[in-house]
């Protein structure tokens, strides 16, 4: 099932970019929390971060979406039009209320389930219902961007969704992914642990499936043709409501430990960029 909210067409791919931007290792530090301290986001009725994250300025589980939305406006700045975004997973439309104050460029919701009572009123262009592990119901090269957050790790094969997701996304596009990290050895111990409780029963098919560290971020890059741009951990330490989350110096600390020291950074922040020709 698809519907479109608004009446405009979709960008062609006569207007794809020809490259993607060039990132620093601290180009975390650089993006403005003003974002989100502006956001109403976490202030909202139904924000599923809990009442006490709307007593903060700076929710720390409010960063996963952050970080994408100030991405997509920093390349959006970078190649100085509006983009094609696919957000592979919108759940709730929690990235694109986030990423408000983009009129311009066109927005697609993709999710297993459009049910979400606030999604309608999110801000998105068009919604497409739709499996993550099946074929997309999208021509080659439709979108500048593409983000899915908090999906991958939810999935049986995120290698197929990530080879679909790619071949979706135009040259010099930029797939944005976020899940929870931790480090490798341990990584396959807790994706061991997960599978054994869903073999039981005593877990959702639905729950987390997979654990993701750097080293398998760039494995997944190299087995989709596509190269790391950006990746750096999130936070290190988050406690919903702590007083310490109103203070921008508290949360550019966790960002650096997080940018330092990846598969300890609680959740890993990924750019994975698709090459402008075809390699060689």
């Amino acid at each position: 099932m698809s519907y479109s909210l608004t009446s405009e067409s979709p960008l062609t791919a006569a207007t794809m970019p020809s490259r993607a931007p060039a990132y620093a290792r601290l180009s975390l530090l650089r993006w403005p929390l003003s974002l989100l301290d502006r956001s109403a986001f976490h202030r909202a009725a139904d924000c599923p971060l809990g009442p006490k994250a709307a007593k903060t300025r700076y929710p720390f589980r409010s960063l996963r979406y952050w970080w994408a939305a100030a991405a997509l406006a920093d390349y959006q700045a970078h190649i100085d039009r509006p983009l094609a975004i696919l957000d592979a997973g919108c759940q709730g439309g929690y990235l694109r209320r986030i990423a408000g104050g983009d009129k311009s460029s066109r927005w697609t919701g993709f999710d297993k389930h459009l049910g979400h009572p606030h999604l309608l009123a999110s801000g998105y262009d068009s919604l497409v219902s739709g499996d993550l592990e099946q074929p997309l119901p999208f021509a080659d090269a439709s979108f500048d961007a593409i983000v899915s957050l908090h999906v991958f790790e939810h999935l049986r094969s995120p290698e197929t969704a990530a080879r679909e997701l790619a071949r979706v996304l135009r040259p010099g596009g930029l797939l944005l992914l976020g899940f929870p990290t931790m480090p490798g050895w341990l990584a396959r111990l807790r994706e061991a642990q997960h599978r054994r409780g869903i073999a039981r029963g005593e877990r959702p098919d639905w729950g987390h499936q997979q654990v993701f560290d750097p080293e398998r971020c760039r494995q997944l890059a190299r087995d989709t043709g596509l190269d790391v741009a950006f990746l750096s951990g999130s936070h290190f330490f988050r406690l919903t409501g702590f007083f310490l989350e109103n203070s921008a110096a508290w949360v550019r600390l966790n960002q650096l430990w997080g940018t330092l020291v990846p598969s300890l950074g609680s959740e890993l922040c990924v750019i994975l960029a698709k090459p402008s020709s075809p390699r060689p």
